[in-house]
């Protein structure tokens, strides 16, 4: 299981070779997406009032290889 990159709700992958842990999901009229980068004590939240799922995450993303 330790290979999975799933836990307690929370995937876990690299982003530049620094670990993330992340989650994010919608339902109607609301999204959400959280990633921790926890080697650097970083976050991105952020939290939409619409189901706009893929463009939070994709948001989420621009913001974190920004700064990776």
């Amino acid at each position: 299981y330790e290979n999975w990159g799933y836990g307690y709700g929370w995937e876990v992958d690299e982003i530049n070779r620094q670990q993330r842990v992340y989650h994010g999901g919608a339902l109607v009229g609301y999204a959400s997406h959280v990633s921790l980068m926890p080697n650097d004590e970083f976050a991105v939240v952020i939290l939409s009032n619409g189901t706009f799922r893929d463009e939070v995450s994709d948001l989420v993303k621009k913001i974190l290889f920004f700064y990776y």
